[in-house]
């Protein structure tokens, strides 16, 4: 065991810190996108069918999506740094057991865990970073250091992918987590202090487990829809209901709910929430989707299915870096995300062209969605927040990352349903046009939204300020 004497100096220290943190960041964020390019390999390996290829994506993002709140509360209750470490340490173990995986069953069940590490894990950071820089120029310059590092994680994800896939074989993509977890938690507790616990909070046990069967209800008749007896797609769905309606009534009676329902009373915080969950939708889907498409319908390799992803990775990634900053100190947070829901629909409409003619069409439609993830991510964080009591900032981002990886649970579940074992064309067709669908539902939200703040902004010349240039989870 290390002495506390033999921690590192404060500011290198925090430094440090910020290191260990950005380190554990990027590590759930690139297994989100890393594993795609994956999955024909791992399908030809165990012999499974589409539906366990979504199960194995979504077994992870489930998980992350239902307990991210309860996540966050288990930080304040037993300490940010020891959560984090806790984190950490599920992460990279259940990385482990992925890589060992003998069969796609052992593999999904790999992933809940990673699923659960990495839900308590990313309040945690963004917890331990408010600790460590106390000064609100400090703060907003890790902050933005943090979430650059974890884009970088997006773009990369395909790439990385397909290298390793091709190099060292699927089960590569699991292991690169080990190092960098240990890493990560050596640095966690050498830098970094303990942090103080709030024992008078507890936990939304029964929310939780309401939560948890509503969203994997729902998750299984959509992913098994036309695969199972119509009978129990209809007993599934009808359980999901149940339990939806349980857990609202659970949250409207808890003196400490999961989820205060007094954040939705308001159309600006419900709307925005929304338009997280069908931006989740189409970007998470689109990467599952294509993806298939591009093994298995123009025979890439997962290196050349890596960089065909790049157009829109790559530019939402700088865009996030470089621009978005600058730009939503000189427009409305709604007026970004009216046009960023317009890039995604007009590229939607490029790529469903590209499927037809040429693989070029589909980079440029690429480049129009890689902008819109770059542009709205920020704004929606920042309307949120606005919107949102400032002691209940913390669970309503949460709330918003919580609502996003759930659109991504739902994409991958009803695009993968569209696309079809074969991938073929038609079904990419389909799904695109789910998926333009949904853009425009986002965009209908945006635009009430814009004209909401202008109403607001008309009736008052004072304009807000934002302490922190808001950056939350992909």
């Amino acid at each position: 065991m290390f002495s506390p004497s033999l921690r590192l100096a404060e500011g290198r220290g925090r430094s440090i810190g910020l290191i260990a943190l950005s380190c554990g960041f990027f590590m759930v964020l690139l297994d989100s996108t890393v594993l795609n390019v994956a999955l024909p390999v791992i399908e030809h390996t165990f012999g499974g069918s589409l539906e366990s290829l979504q199960w194995t994506v979504n077994s992870y993002t489930l998980l992350f999506a239902s307990l991210l709140l309860t996540g966050g509360a288990m930080a304040d209750i037993y300490g940010a740094r020891r959560i984090f470490s806790l984190g950490l340490l599920v992460f990279s173990v259940a990385s482990l057991l992925c890589s060992l995986a003998t069969s796609i069953s052992l593999l999904i069940g790999a992933r809940i865990l990673q699923g659960i590490g990495a839900a308590i894990l990313i309040p945690a950071s963004l917890s331990l970073i408010t600790h460590l820089f106390t000064s609100t120029r400090e703060r907003a310059k890790a902050v933005s250091i943090w979430a650059g590092i974890a884009s970088l994680a997006v773009a990369s994800g395909p790439l990385i992918g397909g290298i390793l896939v091709d190099t060292f074989g699927w089960r590569s993509v699991f292991l690169v987590n080990i190092p960098c977890g240990g890493v990560a938690l050596l640095l966690t507790y050498l830098s970094i202090p303990p942090t103080p616990a709030q024992k008078r909070r507890s936990l939304d046990l029964p929310g939780q487990a309401l939560a948890i069967m509503s969203c994997c209800t729902l998750t299984y008749g959509l992913i098994e829809w036309g695969h199972v007896a119509p009978l129990l797609i209809a007993a599934t769905f009808g359980v999901a209901l149940l339990a939806g309606s349980g857990f609202i009534m659970v949250e409207a009676r808890s003196r400490q709910p999961m989820m205060p329902l007094s954040l939705l009373r308001s159309w600006d915080t419900s709307a925005t929430l929304l338009i997280g969950l069908l931006y989740q939708f189409s970007f998470y889907g689109l990467l599952f989707v294509f993806a298939l498409f591009f093994q298995n319908t123009y025979h890439f390799s997962a290196i050349t299915t890596g960089l065909a992803f790049l157009p829109q990775t790559a530019v939402g990634s700088l865009l996030l870096l470089f621009v978005t900053g600058r730009l939503m100190r000189r427009m409305r947070s709604s007026t970004m995300i009216v046009l960023s829901m317009i890039f995604a629909g007009a590229g939607m409409l490029i790529m469903l062209l590209g499927v037809h003619t040429a693989f070029l069409v589909l980079m440029g439609g690429e480049v129009l969605i890689g902008v819109c993830a770059g542009f709205i991510v920020s704004p929606m964080t920042a309307l949120v927040l606005v919107n949102t009591p400032k002691e209940q900032s913390g669970i309503a981002s949460a709330l918003l990352n919580a609502a996003r990886q759930a659109g991504g649970v739902l994409g991958v579940a009803l695009l993968g349903a569209a696309l079809g074992n074969s991938a073929t064309v038609a079904g990419m067709q389909t799904a695109l046009l789910i998926m333009e669908g949904a853009c425009l539902i986002g965009l209908l939200l945006s635009i009430s939204l814009a004209r909401r703040e202008s109403i607001r902004v008309a009736a008052s010349p004072v304009r807000l300020e934002r302490e922190v240039q808001p950056i939350t989870v992909e």
